[in-house]
């Protein structure tokens, strides 16, 4: 397994994304709340890596998470508040499910549904909510101290559809 962070300037270039794109096997997607706007083009990094992988044939053959990150800048939002404050402790398909379809809607009523088109085009994907801090930053401090919130949750079902991760839960995961 080799994990790759690609900002979206280093896929300006075809050749280069396509070298990359070959060696997939799953991809995460980041979004950041602030982003949002309704009825929007999405992010134009997602739509670059879809459309070379559509030009290649390979979204049949690719899984993907996609992760609402600063997920604490909608904390107050249901169902947001109601997936930071749970810990998954183990691969549990159902449960997985449920937070996609929750995250799925969220985007949906943000007018946000240009951000969904991995888990639309992708062989097997899954959303979810994450906190790299777990809290808003007040004239640069934490004032609760820096409590990352699921930030390993978009990875293990990335794992589990990739065929890293085994058993019966684990082929369960993913669309």
């Amino acid at each position: 397994m080799a994990l790759f962070d690609v900002a979206g300037d280093e896929l300006t270039s075809v050749d280069n994304a396509k070298r990359f794109l070959e060696l997939v096997d799953g991809l995460i997607f980041v979004v950041d709340p602030a982003q949002l706007r309704s009825g929007g083009p999405g992010d134009e990094t997602f739509n670059t890596v879809l459309g070379l992988l559509q030009a290649s044939g390979r979204p049949p053959h690719v899984s993907s998470a996609l992760v609402l990150n600063k997920a604490d800048l909608a904390r107050f939002d249901d169902p947001i508040t109601r997936w930071l404050r749970l810990d998954l402790t183990e691969i549990d398909a159902e449960l997985i499910l449920n937070e996609s379809a929750d995250v799925y809607a969220y985007l949906h009523s943000k007018g946000a549904q240009a951000w969904t088109r991995p888990y639309d085009e992708c062989a097997k994907a899954t959303l979810h909510v994450a906190s790299a801090t777990g809290g808003a930053e007040q004239d640069g401090v934490y004032p609760r101290g820096v409590t990352p919130r699921r930030v390993l949750g978009p990875l293990i079902p990335v794992l589990a559809m990739t065929g890293v991760l085994a058993g019966p839960q684990a082929q369960k995961v993913g669309i």
